[in-house]
């Protein structure tokens, strides 16, 4: 074997130090891409453990070469670095291998993850599906009411109270109405633990069940109690700790009169308060907060109305004896649409409705929140007491979700299922559901069953057709539904109508046609919505001549100011 000389000696030399300083070098970048990354991946810390091996084995056996004055040891110790890169190359592709695997599994699980996340729906979203429950037992004790199976003072209001009381966690809660043509409020329904909130008889023994007794049957007149000034004022009173508040009384020191929290809500129709809810939580527990607050809101607008309601209905009912069922249906229907419709900035709304005796299909409404105005047509399937009871299911939901930030297809979508098999009737709606919004001259258009509203475009001079043929609502719920979208600009004139509109019969047996309908609006487009309204009725009217007809009519004209 050749000896080394002296220049091999310093070339080994040479390389054993560049050795070392490859070693330092790559110490010095798994350090930085440590601190940088937070992570190394395998293969990288495989190719530096594998590269310190190459560079110490090397260098060791250059020294012990220049020590022992041989190649031999130089020759076995490229040998075994060869050895190690061969296992090396090896094992770094398996390890790669494995960290695909893994990293698309990963990627896999955060995707789906988001995805999850995407599909959470909103805490607004969840809220108003928590009180559709609520909604569809009250309109079961309403239906019950309808057909005369239960008295409103002994199953509405106590149910009402029980609502408040599950839905907000109370440990009390009581329902007041207002007593006809008097100004005064009585208690209807009291459930729980709730200290009286108004100022106890004297003489009155302060003993847990005799207070429950006097608080069960009071009265109280405009300006008496805590309740009749919630009444007076439409507004919400909200006292989160009851500790030296002046507007309640102390009533004594035992526990069962103290005050922990409590909320008073008006029970309101338009501006018309028909009555007072209030829940109480005791002073050992969690006080209300905000939020609660504003699902007692949404619950207390939805009470309301079916008080309101359900009273209407029950007087109507009392003076039914010596009609039939067909008179008191009818009633009923005009109890359910709007006397006057609502004034919207930006829209004029003209309409025709005309009831056909013992058919009671049609409803119409104008829904005014605070962001958005909800225009509503429905034609319910069936007659008499039945549709009456649809009708009044539609209404009390609707006005219930479009209290919500959801948009149409959803308050569709709740509509449909609120109403799907809960009753014990075949039941089901077609409808038409607008939402305008002014700040952007649009309006949202969406509809169930064979619904279609027709638009005046006054830019393109020419009539528009929208129409969407989907389930009914109340046939599945399954069922999906999508909005359109439409510019309204000023002068546009948007129709909407029922079949007994357009499927109305002559004495020839000619359908009144959508056409003609469509060619009475072009040609009136520049008049206002209650003279496009009356031009319509008229033709209607000498098309029909002494023709009978057998479905309700009604067409709502909007015209964009």
């Amino acid at each position: 074997m050749k000896e080394i000389n002296t220049l091999d000696v310093y070339a080994l030399i040479t390389l054993s130090i560049l050795n070392i300083l490859l070693l330092l070098f790559l110490i010095r970048i798994t350090a930085t891409n440590k601190k940088k990354a937070g992570e190394i991946s395998r293969p990288f810390v495989l190719l530096t453990h594998s590269t310190l091996a190459f560079a110490f084995i090397i260098s060791i056996s250059a020294a012990a070469s220049v020590f022992l004055k041989n190649y031999m040891i130089l020759n076995i110790g490229l040998s075994v670095v060869l050895v190690v890169f061969t296992v090396y190359i090896t094992v770094s592709e398996k390890i790669y291998l494995q960290d695909q695997v893994e990293k698309q599994k990963k990627d896999k699980a955060n995707a789906d993850y988001i995805k999850k996340l995407q599909n959470l729906p909103s805490e607004e979203s969840l809220r108003a599906r928590k009180l559709i429950s609520t909604a569809r037992l009250l309109l079961q004790k309403t239906n019950g009411l309808i057909s005369g199976k239960k008295d409103i003072s002994s199953e509405m209001f106590p149910y009402i109270a029980e609502s408040f009381l599950m839905e907000l966690s109370a440990d009390g809660a009581v329902v007041l109405a207002v007593q006809s043509f008097e100004e005064v409020l009585a208690v209807k329904a009291l459930i729980g633990t709730f200290p009286p909130p108004y100022k106890l008889p004297d003489d009155l023994a302060r003993k847990e069940d005799h207070v429950f007794s006097n608080f069960k049957y009071a009265r109280f007149e405009m300006g008496e109690s805590i309740f009749t000034e919630v009444a007076s004022q439409g507004k919400t009173l909200f006292i989160k700790d009851c500790k030296g508040n002046p507007l309640l009384p102390n009533n004594g020191n035992e526990k069962f009169l103290q005050h922990g929290s409590l909320i008073f809500f008006p029970l309101m129709v338009s501006t018309v308060v028909v009555g007072v809810a209030a829940v109480s939580r005791n002073p050992d527990n969690v006080p209300f907060s905000e939020n609660e607050v504003k699902i007692g809101e949404y619950l207390s607008d939805f009470a309301a109305e079916m008080i309101n309601l359900t009273l209407n209905i029950s007087e109507a009912s009392e003076h039914a004896e010596i009609e039939n069922i067909t008179d008191t249906v009818a009633k009923i229907q005009r109890i359910l649409l709007p006397k006057n419709l609502k004034k919207v900035p930006g829209l004029e709304i003209g309409e025709y409705f005309l009831q056909e005796r013992g058919i009671c299909s049609d409803y119409y409404d104008v829904i005014v929140q605070q962001k958005r105005v909800f225009i509503v047509l429905a034609d319910v399937a069936g007659k008499s007491i039945q549709s009456a009871i649809i009708m009044i299911m539609i209404r009390a939901i609707l006005y219930l979700i479009t209290n919500t930030d959801q948009n149409t297809e959803s308050i569709l979508d709740w509509l449909n299922k609120g109403i799907t098999g809960k009753i014990d009737i075949d039941h089901f709606a077609s409808i038409s559901l607008l939402s305008y919004e002014q700040k952007t001259n649009t309006i949202e258009f969406i509809g169930a069953g064979n619904q279609a509203m027709m638009i005046w475009n006054n830019e393109k001079n020419k009539i528009e057709l929208f129409q969407q043929k989907t389930d009914p609502i109340g046939i599945d719920v399954r069922s999906t539904y999508k909005s359109i979208k439409i510019p309204l600009h000023e002068g546009d004139v948007a129709a909407l109508y029922t079949d007994g509109i357009i499927e109305t019969l002559n004495k020839a047996g000619e359908q009144y046609g959508a056409a003609r309908l469509a060619k009475l609006i072009a040609d009136n487009h520049s008049k206002n919505s209650k003279d496009i309204v009356n031009k319509i009725k008229n033709d209607m009217t000498s098309f029909i001549g002494k023709a009978q007809t057998h479905d309700d009519r009604t067409l709502l004209i909007i015209k964009a100011r």
